[in-house]
């Protein structure tokens, strides 16, 4: 028996298997492409796993992130109004920072072909008050 160089076995094996691919060329695709969408699809559930329950929050203490709404008689939970989120920011002398986030979809149509619209948050989601917000609430207070 004799004792194999280093590396030699498995140079034989990439020769044997290349030799199969060759010789049955759609088992060797149907096999790429099953490792290419599993990679794919591996890749693409850690992405979306990573980016919405293992990173942290882009705020610098999440911990005191609190949620506003409102209620009425037949609506126990509605979202806060622009214009009382308007009344909430400029009369705050309670919190460092008020933000307004809303999801929601709507598709506009007007003079031309209908587009889809993602609305936004406002412009103060992760940041603390400016400076002249800051000078503003001193003078009224």
């Amino acid at each position: 028996m004799r004792m194999a160089r280093r590396g030699e076995g498995w140079v034989r094996d990439l020769g044997l298997a290349w030799r199969g691919l060759r010789r049955q060329p759609g088992i060797a695709l149907v096999a790429i492409t099953t490792l290419a969408l599993g990679v794919g699809a591996s890749t693409a559930i850690f992405t979306l796993v990573d980016n919405v329950a293992l990173r942290p929050l882009p705020i610098a203490q999440p911990a005191r992130v609190i949620s506003l709404i409102e209620s009425s008689r037949g609506f126990p939970r509605m979202a806060v109004s622009w214009p009382d989120y308007l009344d909430y920011r400029n009369d705050n002398h309670v919190f460092s920072a008020l933000a307004a986030e809303r999801a929601s979809d709507m598709i506009l149509a007007h003079a031309g072909p209908p587009a889809f619209v993602v609305t936004r948050g406002s412009r103060r989601w992760h940041r603390g008050p400016s400076r002249r917000e800051k000078a503003a609430k001193l003078r009224r207070a």
